[in-house]
């Protein structure tokens, strides 16, 4: 795996973060950010679920798509 993958982290959201009065990140939106963002994110208070990316399964996921996609041309 990349290393880019290895620092990514699939965060949910369980609260709006507006800092400057404008939502950047809304409550049960999900997002791909890096994992010093996270945890800056998650040291700053903010109320989220923190998780690794699984890139074998997101792989899987796009390789079935694809599949699917391939039977109904």
């Amino acid at each position: 795996m990349s290393n880019r993958l290895d620092n990514t982290r699939v965060v949910v959201f369980e609260e709006d973060y507006a800092p400057n009065g404008k939502v950047i990140y809304a409550k049960k939106e999900t997002h791909y950010i890096r994992k010093e963002l996270a945890e800056k994110l998650k040291a700053k208070g903010l109320k989220m679920k923190v998780s690794n990316f699984d890139e074998k399964g997101e792989v899987e996921k796009a390789k079935k798509a694809n599949e699917t996609a391939n039977k109904q041309d």
